[in-house]
């Protein structure tokens, strides 16, 4: 079930580094603000209070209703105001990839999403079932080069996506983006999206609130902040892990998804799909035993983040849970990812083990989700047949 915001979600995670719980804490209250627009290819700008009272047919229009605001959207075409965002094509994917990699690590979240989002493009199997994305980026005329991204892709109605905003300008251009930009609204049957930094993240809340918290149609949703942790490229290499006696890392495998899905915490209908797609297009690391056990696993997620890392609890306390954690951080830069983890912020068990790992604290993200999957019961104990596994059958 969904869990509400400020309540306890179940225990702390252990050395094996996965957020077993959580704390969910209420965001800072938000407030709607209203700036003067600054993208506009008209000799003189107008401000938001000129383009929120527009004479249409001689009536007069006020932002404070979607009829009203679709009104001035049309008004801002006809009087060639420019949409504050534009959607990046192919050919300028590189210049934005090469910005974003200047910036590390406060881009680091939406960078590795987007490596993650082209490739996953390319798959004919997600292709068939449809999925589309979008890469947007503020117009050059609307503050500092990239200084918003914001990048998604939807998927049988769902849509999972991050936000970047580089500085004061950037978070300037949000602001006039969630109001203007024909791109928005963004919205689907779930809606799942890593922000950053928290005024962004505050700028959207308000919109959504906005839009539609008004009684007639309001979506469930969970709000809260998380922390980002990172180890830089350059560093990896000083990193020093021996693998326990009798325990093999190798990659995961498509027969492995009932076994992931199993422990995941948020496990939920349908999510087995998803553990799927990225053990098949993602950088995986699984602990195995002499005899061909699964006992513990991490792996990069659709986010490009490094998600579910698990130990069984049997196996805990024995230094798998870091061997797995660092093969994988390996895997990652050798594909040229920043390895980087997302952890709730109240999870000081999982911030030692980061620390411990060589990881540290890059800054405090928001995490936003609308209408989130019901959560089936979890930590139940899993039938052998899940977990165990031929030893001829491991990849070598």
């Amino acid at each position: 079930m969904e869990m509400p915001i400020g309540t306890e979600v179940g225990k702390e995670n252990d050395e094996s580094g996965m957020t077993l719980v959580g704390t969910l804490e209420t965001p800072a209250p938000l407030g709607q603000t209203t700036s003067a627009m600054s993208c506009t290819v008209m000799e003189h700008s107008l401000t938001t209070e000129e383009l929120s009272k527009i004479n249409v047919d001689d009536e007069e229009v006020f932002l404070d209703s979607d009829e009203s605001e679709m009104k001035v959207r049309r008004q801002r075409r006809n009087k060639k105001i420019a949409d504050p965002l534009k959607q990046l094509i192919k050919s300028e994917f590189g210049d934005l990839l090469d910005h974003l990699e200047h910036d590390t690590p406060h881009s680091v979240h939406i960078l590795s999403f987007i490596k993650v989002l082209l490739k996953w493009k390319e798959i004919k199997d997600l292709k068939r079932k449809g999925m589309k994305y979008k890469i947007l980026v503020n117009r050059e005329e609307c503050g500092e080069e990239y200084s918003v991204v914001i990048a998604y892709y939807r998927l049988k109605g769902e849509i999972k996506g991050s936000i970047y905003a580089s500085s004061h300008s950037g978070t300037q251009t949000f602001r006039e983006a969630i109001q203007y930009s024909k791109y928005f609204p963004i919205e689907g049957v779930g809606c799942e999206w890593i922000i950053f930094p928290q005024h962004v993240a505050s700028e959207f809340l308000a919109y959504w609130k906005r839009k539609y918290d008004d009684g007639s149609y309001s979506p469930k949703y969970t709000a809260y902040p998380i922390h980002l942790y990172w180890v830089p490229k350059g560093d990896v290499e000083a990193l020093h892990f021996e693998t326990p006696r009798d325990i093999k890392v190798y990659e995961l495998e498509e027969r492995h998804v009932r076994t992931v899905n199993y422990y995941w915490d948020r496990h939920y209908e349908g999510s087995e799909e998803l553990i799927s797609q990225i053990i098949e297009s993602n950088i995986t690391a699984g602990a195995f035993t002499y005899t061909g056990w699964l006992v513990g696993w991490a792996f990069q997620t659709h986010y490009g983040a490094i998600g579910l890392p698990f130990t069984l609890p049997k196996f805990r306390k024995k230094g798998i849970g870091r061997s797995v954690l660092l093969s994988l951080v390996e895997s990652l830069v050798k594909e040229n990812f920043d390895p980087h983890i997302f952890v709730y912020k109240d999870d000081q068990n999982m911030k030692v083990f980061l620390k411990n790992s060589g990881f540290s604290f890059v800054n405090e993200m928001h995490y936003f989700y609308v209408n989130p999957p019901q959560s089936n019961q979890i930590f139940r104990p899993a039938p052998q047949k899940l977990i165990a596994a031929s030893s001829r059958s491991i990849k070598k």
